[in-house]
């Protein structure tokens, strides 16, 4: 699957955004195998169709560490017009950990965010990343009696877990 990187890479830039889609699909199928393409699906992130801006996050996310060059475009993700692009590019912070702790502060405006699967996606994030401190823990207080189950408990488990590390 490594062989077939730099082909997926090129085929980012095609013209047909189903290609383009595809291509990013099959570099988060890779995982941190397909990190000589973090630089490409970065570019990916301002793709006009959010049909590949969407799998180019899960990607970087599938990447994870190996992804850290895309932090700063990650976190403008979060605030993607299309809301699976912000849960993925939350997943992907997380996957990054503590390389992504610049983003916190974006990481604790998307648990504002109208959608839930976004703010759930936000706590496991700041879980992920661990990082203490007062506004985290305060923000994710603040989510514990959210109106979506999924996004309470994923704040309550990243208060246990940012608590634990620390």
């Amino acid at each position: 699957a490594e062989l077939a990187v730099p082909e997926l890479a090129k085929a980012l830039y095609d013209e047909e955004w189903h290609v383009r889609k595809v291509a990013a699909e099959a570099l988060g199928a890779i995982g941190p195998s397909a990190s000589s393409a973090v630089y490409d699906l970065i570019e990916s992130l301002g793709d006009e169709e959010w049909q590949v801006r969407n799998p180019a996050a899960k990607a970087l996310a599938s990447i994870g560490a190996d992804a850290a060059p895309a932090v700063e475009v990650l976190e403008l993700a979060l605030n993607d017009e299309e809301w699976p692009v912000a849960v993925n590019a939350s997943t992907a912070l997380g996957n990054i950990g503590s390389p992504a702790v610049v983003s916190i502060p974006s990481l604790m405006d998307a648990l504002e965010h109208q959608e839930s699967q976004v703010r759930e996606a936000a706590a496991i994030a700041l879980r992920a990343i661990r990082h203490e401190s007062i506004a985290v823990i305060d923000s994710l207080q603040l989510r514990i009696t959210d109106p979506s189950p999924e996004v309470g408990r994923a704040a309550v488990e990243a208060i246990r877990s940012i608590e634990a590390s620390n």
